[in-house]
Order: C-alpha cells, then sequence, then structure tokens
C-alpha cells in the first residue's frame, strides 16, 4: 500500500509505502508425518499431473502450488517424472 503523502499535484511522487499487518490468524496446522503432508495433494489429481492442474485442483494460486510441490518435492513424495509441453509432469511417489 501506499500512502498519499507525496509532494506532487497526485500526491504518489515522494510517497511512502507501508505493509498491511495481520491482526488474526485463521488456523494453525502442524505437519509432522508424512500423513499429514499427503493430504495437501488433492483426490482428483491424476496419476501424473503439472503444477497448473495441481493448483486448479486444489484452489489455490499458482504460486502457493508452487510453494507447496517443492515442500512436497522435499518430502519425497512427489517426483518430477518428464515434461507436458513447457509444463513439468510430477507423480505421487507414496
Amino acid at each position: 500500500y501506499r500512502l498519499l503523502d507525496g509532494w506532487s499535484r497526485d500526491k504518489k511522487r515522494g510517497s511512502h509505502r507501508y505493509e498491511r499487518i495481520p491482526t488474526d490468524l485463521f488456523r494453525i496446522e502442524e505437519f509432522s508425518a508424512d500423513a499429514d503432508y499427503i493430504r495437501c495433494i488433492p483426490e482428483n489429481c491424476e496419476d501424473t499431473f503439472t503444477l497448473a492442474e495441481f493448483a486448479k485442483e486444489a484452489r489455490i494460486s499458482g504460486r502457493a502450488a508452487n510453494g507447496v510441490v517443492k515442500v512436497l518435492m522435499e518430502r519425497g513424495l512427489l517426483e518430477r517424472v518428464g515434461k507436458r509441453g513447457r509444463a513439468y509432469l510430477y507423480t505421487r511417489t507414496y
């Protein structure tokens, strides 16, 4: 967000930025075992899927899906198996 406290006619030049600070948390989830991480993978995903398909099935943004897939790959629950066009293909390893 930008404060309109600048020196130009529209107050944007020289204005200051500020961050939004969360005031409440929705919920806190702890992940300790592989079963907890497996719950993040949508059941509707096929055997092999792309990041875009994962994001669509999980109903999250592509950027959030990228983070989830990276964590699942680090845990050894997903594996990159090839490419479909320019997109990587992933498969479950459990």
